[in-house]
């Protein structure tokens, strides 16, 4: 998840996105601008033609990477962390990306961690996610949870802090998922899927009804 950032703000040391960019970002929330603004936005922002981004998009760093076929309705992305984004990545309405946060014992400096949303993962409506985090591949984000601490792939997880209350696929699931969706040098190892599951699932399955039934 490196590199790692600490800065202090107003010295030049971190790209904010540029004022065009936040312009276009304000004008595309106007219903009636229609297709010049949406193309000099992706321009500005380097998104490929196969990403769809919605009304109400706010990034204020410059080091955003988005892949294809994704979706970004409303989101807020702040501070100036790196954010990757992977393809085929759906975010639902008022979803927040924080990149960063300030040192708790010198205030004036802001520490930044990448950020990464892997292919395929989902983020339901009002879902935050801080920096220093994974959200793994395939990976479903409850509505309004909040993501402190990077999350396992296929799993389904909710609340505040997220819990992993089950998963997407079973590990033979997931990997037949990965063989029709990645070539074999990119899947996730069938030990891997297994380990994950049992760890972050059988093991707690207890401990998962309990949550459910609060």
């Amino acid at each position: 998840m490196d590199p790692t950032y600490t800065y202090h703000p107003g010295c030049g040391e971190r790209k904010e996105a540029s004022n065009i960019q936040i312009r276009l970002s304000k004008l595309y929330k106007i219903p009636v601008v229609g297709r010049i603004v949406k193309k000099r936005l992706y321009e500005a922002y380097g998104l490929g033609n196969t990403v769809k981004i919605l009304p109400g998009f706010h990034c204020d760093t410059a080091y955003l990477t988005v892949g294809e076929n994704s979706c970004l309705s409303d989101v807020y992305i702040h501070g100036l962390g790196d954010v990757t984004i992977g393809s085929n990545v759906s975010i639902a309405k008022k979803c927040e990306i924080i990149t960063g946060m300030h040192d708790t014992t010198e205030w004036s400096l802001v520490i930044l961690k990448p950020t990464i949303i892997e292919d395929y993962a989902c983020l339901f409506r009002g879902a935050k996610v801080l920096h220093d985090v994974k959200i793994g591949r395939g990976a479903y984000v409850g509505a309004e949870t909040v993501v402190r601490s990077s999350v396992p792939p296929y799993s389904i997880v909710c609340g505040n802090p997220c819990k992993v209350i089950g998963f997407r696929f079973t590990p033979d699931e997931a990997l037949e998922f990965e063989k029709n969706h990645f070539p074999e040098n990119q899947r996730i190892d069938i030990e891997v899927l297994k380990s994950n599951y049992q760890k972050f699932f059988l093991k707690r399955l207890r401990d998962i009804k309990e949550f459910y039934a609060v």
